[in-house]
Formats: structure tokens, C-alpha cells, sequence
């Protein structure tokens, strides 16, 4: 969907956010002369800060709500949004609270609350296992430096997994007993990157990349390690280069002439 050469290397401590920017439509549209000429936009945002985030605590898939810091970051990013004159025509998240106010702020913000918006549970942070909760500081005392970083960096390596008896297990939550088509067969206990990525792809192939392809400006506002999956997807980074791309901090604009792709 993106032509090789349309990334913009940008400094990945500006913050979580991404800008794409494709042709939309094709030859097999009723109206393919018209929006093979409109171009789309994919803007992807990582929630601001959390309370979890503020307390150094692997959060996960628990439902924890944004701090101050982090309203102030989503007020920040429809700013800057504002400033490069983007219009969204449709918002994605997750059904996390921290993500969906996010997206809710800056919807605010631009006028735009009006606009068709999707709560995605596969667009939930990648599950920590026996982590969720823990001081991170603390996890490398208790399960030493190398293996910490093999599960957060790593792309094949998973935590531990999480008993369903555990506090955090996020099946004491009763909003999976209502999502539509989501089965608690498919809660997970503990993921690794690839296994956050083989979640997201749906989402992406059956609603994101249709949008993309019709031309609109897609804003998605989702979690760190759901941004790292999303990148290697996009930009193709191998199993190993993408150890080297950290989650994204809480989003700080930054300005970017660039008109193609920018994963902060």
C-alpha cells in the first residue's frame, strides 16, 4: 500500500505518534479516478500517561485511567494536529480507558466528536503475564535484567503467563462478556510482540487498510508495544531490528515536514 521510500526518519523520543500518508482508491472502484487521486492519511497515537505509567507499573491489559499528564499530552496532540490541518474522517482505539480518553480529548479538541469511532479490543496493549502490576524496577530485581529485557524488547519472548485467579486477569472485567464476537476463550494470559501483532492484523486488513484504501484520514489511538507491532508490520522490520525500537513515550508533538510516514 506504500511505495518504497516514503519514510521519514524522525527522533523516536518526539513521542507516539505516526503520519501516513497514501494513495486511496483503485482501478476495480466504481469511483477509482476519483479517489485514486485523494490522497489518505493514517496518524497513529500512543495513549498519554497513565496513573500505572506515573507509578513505573507494568499496566498491560489493565484498565487504568490516564493521569493529569496524560490529559495535558492528549490536548498537546490535538494541537499539533490541528496545526498540520488534519481532518479525521474516522478514529480507532482500544477498550481501554486510557486510549479511549485519549481519543476522546482530541476528537474534543478539533470539533470532531462527531465522527464514526471504533473501540477495538485487539487494539489492547500486549499482555504483560505475572508483570501486569508489578513495579518495573522491582520485575528486574525479582526476575533479573536479561530476561525483563527479553520480554519487553524481544519479539518471540513471552512473560510467564498470568492465573486466571490473579487480580489483573482482565476476565474479572465485565466488558469482555459484551463484546460482539469476542469470546473469553481469547483472552489472553501472557503475549509476546508476535503474538500482539497476530491480534492487531485483523483489525488492520478488516477496518483500518479499507478505510485507508477509500481515501479518508485515519486516526488510531492505541498503546506502545500495539504501535511497535503496527511498525514492523508497515515498514517490514525484522524479528530483531524491531528489539531495537522501544515502545513510544506518552505523545509529545513534535514538527515533521514530512508527508509520507513518521513513527516516533
Amino acid at each position: 500500500m506504500r511505495d518504497p521510500g516514503d519514510v521519514c526518519p524522525c527522533d523516536p523520543a518526539g513521542g507516539g505518534k505516526g503520519i501516513l500518508r497514501m494513495r486511496g482508491g483503485g482501478a476495480g472502484d466504481a469511483d477509482g479516478k476519483a479517489k485514486r487521486n485523494k490522497v489518505a492519511t493514517l496518524v497513529i497515537l500512543r495513549h498519554g500517561q497513565s496513573l500505572w505509567n506515573q507509578e513505573n507499573r507494568f499496566t498491560g491489559w489493565m484498565d487504568v485511567p490516564l493521569a493529569q499528564q496524560g490529559i495535558d499530552d492528549a490536548h498537546r496532540a490535538a494541537e499539533h494536529f490541528r496545526h498540520q490541518g488534519l481532518v479525521f474522517d474516522v478514529a480507532y482505539t482500544s477498550v481501554l480507558q486510557r486510549a479511549i480518553k485519549t481519543m476522546l480529548v482530541i476528537l474534543e479538541d478539533l470539533g470532531l466528536l462527531w465522527i464514526p469511532t471504533r473501540c477495538e479490543w485487539r487494539l489492547n496493549e500486549r499482555h504483560d503475564g505475572v508483570l501486569t502490576g508489578l513495579n518495573k524496577k522491582l520485575a528486574v530485581s525479582q526476575y533479573g535484567e536479561d530476561n525483563i529485557k527479553a520480554w519487553r524488547r524481544g519479539y518471540e519472548a513471552t512473560p510467564p503467563p498470568l492465573a486466571e485467579s490473579h487480580p489483573c486477569w482482565p476476565g474479572h472485567d465485565v466488558k469482555y462478556d459484551h463484546i460482539q464476537g469476542f469470546s473469553r476463550q481469547q483472552l489472553p494470559l501472557t503475549e509476546s510482540l508476535e503474538d500482539t501483532l497476530k491480534r492487531v492484523l485483523p483489525c488492520w486488513e478488516e477496518g483500518i487498510s479499507k478505510d485507508l484504501r477509500g481515501g479518508k484520514t485515519v486516526l488510531v489511538v492505541t498503546h506502545g508495544n500495539t504501535v511497535r507491532a503496527l511498525a514492523k508490520h508497515l515498514d517490514g522490520l525484522s524479528n530483531d531490528t524491531i528489539g531495537a525500537h522501544p515502545p513510544p513515550t506518552p505523545p509529545r508533538p513534535t514538527q515533521s515536514p514530512c508527508n509520507h510516514i513518521c513513527l516516533l
